[in-house]
């Protein structure tokens, strides 16, 4: 026997509006089939006490990485503060004087931007 349309319809409404609630033996058995399958907690973590919550400045180098990463960047901040303030000769050499100290053309104390067309020209060779 085939159902028809508005049958179906009218089965999957009682269907919808029906209260199925779950026994309370029903409960009891499927907690207990969990708290079985569960392994229990080792002494350790039973015993122990809970943390004080993190400094911010432990929270920072977790975030960056951790102590090593803390370490590097501090050392990376020192050694760009000592290029920046002492400006050694090997320095000089490397950039190859476009970061000159003393600008002898216009007489400024330091050229910090250094005349552009340089790097517009083309290679004749």
């Amino acid at each position: 026997m085939m159902m028809g349309k508005t049958e179906l319809d009218d089965l999957l409404a009682a269907a919808g509006q029906a209260q199925m609630e779950p026994s309370e033996a029903l409960i009891a058995r499927v907690l207990a089939d969990a708290e079985a399958m569960q392994r229990p907690l080792p002494a350790a973590l039973r015993a122990r006490a809970p943390q004080p919550p993190k400094g911010l400045w432990q929270r920072l180098a977790e975030a960056l990485g951790g102590a090593g990463a803390m370490a590097g960047l501090g050392t990376a901040v020192v050694v760009g503060l000592a290029f920046g303030l002492l400006q050694p000769t090997s320095l000089s050499l490397v950039t190859g004087g476009y970061m000159a100290l003393e600008n002898t053309q216009t007489g400024t104390d330091a050229e910090l931007f250094p005349d552009m067309t340089l790097f517009l020209t083309e290679d004749q060779g």
